[in-house]
């Protein structure tokens, strides 16, 4: 029997390109991982680049959602607004609040989100493993209530930091919206008292130092809603969390009900309008329970149906 070494020698030498076609292609993808072209390891918040390039984010809770929806919002307007990626929605199905809507079915494109006060909860929740895997932000949102302990009340920073490392270990991001009412505790209550607390605020530098450790910063505006220094106050806390973190995603509260009072739609989009340009979205607060919670609701609406109108055209075109 004799051997055809002419087609041997042939599949020899196909044989041999495949391997080292295959061996360079195993090489080149070694590297490109290990050199950022498809790195999937985080960095800095403060490195990183904001994406806000679709639209204005809004985040709401998912019972105000509802309560929009009991006030007759078309559900155009309630998709338009709450039912894409720049939506942070905040759930809370353990929070006792009636919750009507089913976010998988009715809100499907919405970016969840959950709401801690306390980091000794966040943390004890990641313990748990009670938070969703569909969850993509984690908020802290120290307060001086009961909510959040006042060892974390009077070092808001510090926690701040520790949340951002314990968020971004599983694998989400973190949205800081320390309050305001902070600086009674930070810098006494005789000093930041009734509107002069955004000012405290400021002079304490909570932005500046909080913008590095946080992938968002929510400015907790509502209260100064109708008050002369509500766009001065946005802009000067913007300016500190630009220069200490030029990639933070900045976020505003307003609201149909601040601080207890009543304003209309027409103040709530006043105030929208004077800072919309400089941010990249707006914290939408509405009272979950109270007697004034029906009109809130209304005003609520009543304020996003003038933004739609305003924006519509644009979106038709």
């Amino acid at each position: 029997m004799h051997t055809n070494r002419s087609g041997f020698s042939l599949i020899e030498a196909l044989a041999s390109i495949i391997v080292i076609s295959t061996v360079s292609l195993l090489g080149w993808w070694f590297w490109s991982s290990h050199h950022g072209r498809f790195s999937t390891q985080s960095s800095p918040a403060s490195q990183q680049t904001a994406t806000n390039t679709n639209g204005t984010y809004w985040m709401i809770n998912d019972y105000n959602v509802a309560d929009l929806q009991s006030t007759g919002m078309p559900q155009t307007e309630i998709n338009y607004f709450f039912n894409n990626p720049h939506t942070l929605l905040i759930q809370n199905q353990n929070s006792g609040k009636k919750n009507s809507i089913n976010v998988e079915r009715e809100l499907p494109n919405a970016t969840i989100v959950h709401h801690f006060a306390s980091f000794a909860a966040m943390q004890n929740a990641f313990s748990a493993h009670a938070i969703p895997s569909a969850t993509k932000y984690i908020i802290y949102d120290p307060e001086t209530w009961s909510a959040t302990p006042f060892s974390e009340q009077t070092n808001p920073l510090g926690f701040e930091q520790k949340a951002f490392s314990l968020v971004h270990q599983h694998g989400m991001k973190l949205i800081f919206t320390p309050a305001n009412d902070l600086t009674k505790v930070l810098a006494g209550s005789a000093i930041a008292s009734g509107q002069s607390k955004y000012n405290e605020f400021l002079n304490l530098g909570i932005a500046s130092k909080g913008a590095p450790y946080t992938d968002m910063f929510e400015l907790q505006a509502q209260q100064d809603e109708g008050y002369p220094g509500f766009s001065s106050y946005v802009s000067s806390a913007l300016n500190q969390i630009r220069q200490s973190n030029p990639s933070c995603i900045v976020l505003v509260g307003i609201g149909s009900n601040p601080g207890g009072r009543t304003v209309s739609y027409q103040t709530i989009l006043n105030d929208y309008a004077s800072v919309k340009s400089q941010v990249s979205g707006f914290w939408f607060n509405m009272p979950g329970t109270g007697n004034k919670r029906a009109q809130a609701n209304t005003t609520a609406s009543q304020f996003f149906k003038s933004v739609y109108d305003q924006l519509h055209p644009y979106v038709k075109g």
